[in-house]
């Protein structure tokens, strides 16, 4: 194989040590971070050396689909100085000199196609629909328990495209479908803390329902991705912390109402 051209690749470390050149645009503003679990598709060929024209896959496949807990040294320090600068769907060519790939005396050259990321799994009740990436921790001491006032900022997405933007005062930790949100974004919120920011994963039978997708032309039973942002939290206070008989009885009038406002949807 000997010899590849270069034209158009940039350079990601300053050492030229691995090269990148987007053959694919991805569609949305979402990279992977830390502690992802990353779906790649790849293949590759080593150039130069003892293996040069060698596939760099280990089996004879043309395109080979891996996944791997992202920052774990798992398969070559190349890929993980590629993978951040990445967007969902986006494929790329990568060429890694020995010292970021192997370390064998073997360059290679690589496809990459970047097919979904996600957090960890905290739905422990449905496995595999409710995932949760921590970008920036908040304050442990301060959790989104249910019945929690929220102020928080989402941005909405589909592995295609940008759905949309809100900011949402006061949001009452639970009550997603008074705001035209999926039981699966509140079960991933409960598990973020107040002045965290993460990105939520939610997929089958905790999204949203048909009718959602079909008014906004998109494929029905696609995973939607939040990025949130939990500005500030306070705890829902019971009735314990109020010193009158009065201030109880308001407190409990203020969630029964709560509750007839939530009943109207069904």
């Amino acid at each position: 194989m000997g010899e590849f051209p270069l034209d158009g690749f940039t350079a990601l470390t300053e050492d030229r040590g691995v090269l990148k050149k987007i053959i694919k645009p991805g569609k949305v503003d979402l990279s992977p971070v830390a502690g992802d679990d990353v779906v790649m598709i790849y293949s590759g060929k080593f150039i130069g050396g003892d293996k040069d024209g060698q596939n760099v896959q280990c089996t004879s496949n043309e395109r080979e689909e891996l996944t791997f807990r992202f920052g774990r040294p798992v398969v070559m320090e190349g890929w993980n100085i590629v993978i951040p600068t990445m967007k969902m769907g986006e494929s790329c060519q990568i060429f890694v000199t020995p010292e970021y790939a192997f370390d064998d005396g073997n360059s290679c050259i690589i496809d990459l196609e970047l097919v979904d990321f996600y957090g960890d799994d905290v739905n422990l009740s449905n496995t595999d629909s409710v995932f949760l990436t921590r970008i920036e921790r908040g304050n442990a001491g301060t959790p989104v328990r249910p019945g929690a006032t929220c102020d928080i900022t989402i941005k909405e997405y589909t592995n295609e495209e940008f759905v949309g933007e809100r900011q949402l005062t006061k949001y009452i930790a639970g009550d997603h479908a008074c705001n035209d949100l999926p039981k699966g974004f509140d079960i991933g919120l409960s598990h973020m803390n107040a002045g965290e920011k993460g990105r939520i994963k939610v997929a089958k039978d905790v999204i949203y329902p048909k009718e959602w997708y079909e008014k906004r032309d998109i494929p029905i039973g696609a995973s939607i991705y939040f990025l949130v942002e939990v500005t500030s939290c306070e705890q829902r206070k019971t009735p314990s912390v109020f010193k009158t008989f009065t201030q109880k009885l308001e407190n409990m009038k203020a969630w029964k109402d709560k509750a007839n406002e939530f009943l109207k949807i069904f």
